[in-house]
This record gives C-alpha cells, structure tokens and sequence, in this order.
C-alpha cells in the first residue's frame, strides 16, 4: 500500500460523504492520468517533461472543480439550515444524514423569501 491511500481516509474522514465520494473518486481518476501518462512515456510517445506538464495542468484542473463542489455544498447547507430554522415542526437531516428534529417556529411563507 503506497503512503497516499493509508493517508487518504484520514485526510477525508470528518468532510461531508458527498464530498469524500468526490475525493476518492478524484484520487482515482489522478491514478488513472498518471498511469496513462507513464505508459506514454515510456512507449516514447511524448517528453517526461510534456507528460509532467500534462499531470500539473489535470491536477490544477480538479483541485479546481473540488474547490468549486465544496464551496457549493457549504453555500447549500447554509441556505438549507438557514430556511429549515424557521419553519414549523419538522425533521432535518444533520451533515451525516442522521434525523433531527427542527426546532417549533412557525412562521409564513413570505418571512423565507426576505431571507433568501
């Protein structure tokens, strides 16, 4: 087992599951480029240098897109918790899918609007 994937869960274990989905499935995609990067190489099909090149822009590009993904999970689940405090009796789910009893504030459809 190589030192990134003993490190991998531990890095991921506290974030949102959507979001170590994401991750996990990224670290796999990166280990794909990688290896299809190798074997060009090696059949002498581009530079070391060009297929480097090519890995830091793929890397730059998903760290990119995870970025983007965690920051509109975070946006999501603000917004959601901000709506979901002022309605009536209800359930919730917490950030680990587990049930949650919303808190008693009745309140009308309009007063969400002002805050959305």
């Amino acid at each position: 087992m190589q030192r990134s994937e003993r490190r991998m869960p531990e890095v991921i274990r506290y974030e949102n599951p959507s979001i170590q989905i994401f991750i996990k499935s990224g670290h796999q995609f990166l280990d794909k480029v990688r290896s299809f990067l190798a074997t060009a190489v090696r059949e002498n099909k581009i530079q070391q240098e060009r297929a480097r090149d090519y890995f830091k822009e793929v890397t730059i590009f998903c760290i990119i897109v995870l970025v983007s993904v965690s920051r509109k999970e975070k946006m999501a689940l603000h917004l959601k918790e901000k709506v979901l405090s002022k309605c009536g009796d209800g359930y919730m789910m917490d950030n680990y899918g587990n049930q949650m009893y919303a808190q008693q504030n009745p309140i009308h459809s309009d007063e969400i609007n002002d805050d959305i």
